[in-house]
């Protein structure tokens, strides 16, 4: 006979997923995502860290199922982990709007003279450039994240893949361009 997960105490699923009992997991996982999702989202005010922040949860918990000694009840437990993811994704917030705003005064200062003007619109056309020698696919979706019109989620809907794989597909665009482009803006990073 099969056991149902939905009508086990949360003492009873836990011990079952301490076993690596993966539908003891994914009956975890229903019963409490959408607390942990509703509890980071309030915090993030971002779908896609949300979501990041969600599968990181889950994944961590699954991850140390062997190691585990639960003083208090499991949500409780979660929570925390969730505490620490959140506040992880702040700081990597933080750190990009630092490095934007810092780029932004730097680009202010640039614009002070003819000449760097001049300079900021021939670096812009290098950027133009090496953003066009990205493959497509890439390409598109960097553009589509640079116009600000459109969101992750709203980006991934268009190609079919979730917030994550475009997320992804921002971040290693972001990387390849740095790399190209270090020579040309040595001095503003």
């Amino acid at each position: 006979m099969e056991q149902n997960y939905k009508i086990l105490s949360e003492v009873d699923l836990f011990a079952l997923f301490l076993e690596s009992d993966q539908q003891a997991f994914t009956e975890c996982y229903n019963r409490y995502s959408p607390l942990i999702y509703s509890y980071a989202r309030r915090i993030l005010r971002d779908a896609c860290q949300t979501d990041d922040v969600l599968q990181d949860v889950f994944i961590i918990l699954w991850e140390k199922r062997s190691r585990l000694e639960i003083e208090s009840d499991l949500i409780n437990y979660l929570f925390g982990i969730t505490r620490h993811r959140v506040l992880h994704e702040l700081r990597k917030s933080k750190k990009l709007q630092n490095f934007i705003d810092t780029l932004e005064k730097k680009m202010a200062l640039y614009e002070s003279s003819p000449e760097e003007y001049i300079i900021n619109k021939e670096r812009t056309k290098i950027v133009e450039t090496e953003i066009n020698r990205l493959p497509e696919r890439m390409k598109t979706i960097v553009n589509l994240s640079r116009s600000g019109d459109y969101s992750y989620r709203e980006i991934a809907e268009e190609f079919n893949v979730s917030p994550g794989a475009i997320k992804d597909q921002v971040y290693h665009a972001t990387k390849k361009l740095r790399l190209k482009l270090v020579k040309h803006f040595f001095s503003l990073f």
